[in-house]
């Protein structure tokens, strides 16, 4: 799997991976945020049958990069769908492999 998006403006929801799709592990996330003064603050999160499962939920500063790998969490695909919010005027990716 391999996934790379790009959010410009204020707030974001985005369903990153949806469940059942196909059953793959998802090995690292890398969210940046490209704005020169501005945090960034996202909530990643799985859904099942409408009950979240927070993984992150903190403010990014501005020019930094943040790594999930698999030493800090796993779930599969098939599972799960991945979904992300954020808030903040900046513009960001996520880079999911």
């Amino acid at each position: 799997m391999y996934i790379v998006k790009k959010y410009t403006g204020n707030a974001t929801s985005d369903t990153l991976t949806k469940l059942g799709n196909s059953s793959t592990n998802v090995k690292e996330i890398m969210i940046t945020n490209y704005h020169h003064s501005a945090n960034l603050t996202v909530t990643l999160f799985l859904e099942r049958d409408s009950t979240q499962y927070i993984i992150l939920n903190t403010d990014i500063p501005a020019k930094v990069s943040l790594v999930l790998d698999s030493e800090a969490f796993k779930f599969n695909t098939r599972d799960y769908d991945l979904k992300i919010t954020s808030t903040g005027s900046t513009t960001w990716s996520i880079i999911i492999t």
